[in-house]
């Protein structure tokens, strides 16, 4: 993704606001933030609308972070995570969880 396209994708298209299906359309290197460093995650929702997602990136992944899911089901290389499905829930505290589909 380059770095004109990820400041359009700041400035226009909303984060992910509602739990469900989403599909993954392209993925961001690390990118600095202002909560840290993210892999931005562009995703189609099941009626086509884009929506943004940014998962915290660190060097050591945990099993339970949004980030360790995605390299567990879909593997450390996120070209291969194009086209994959995943579930998003949001907690009480607006926390997105994701969720990988890899049936």
């Amino acid at each position: 993704m380059s770095p004109q396209l990820l400041v359009n994708l700041r400035k226009s298209v909303p984060q992910v606001t509602t739990f469900g299906r989403y599909t993954i359309k392209d993925v961001s290197e690390p990118q600095n933030t202002k909560y840290g460093q993210a892999i931005i995650l562009l995703l189609l929702a099941s009626a086509g609308e884009e929506r943004v997602l940014f998962v915290p990136y660190s060097q050591d992944v945990s099993d339970q972070s949004n980030l360790g899911r995605l390299v567990k089901a879909f593997g450390s290389d996120t070209a291969l995570w194009l086209k994959k499905k995943i579930d998003i829930e949001i907690g009480p505290d607006k926390r997105r969880t994701v969720k990988p589909v890899t049936k």
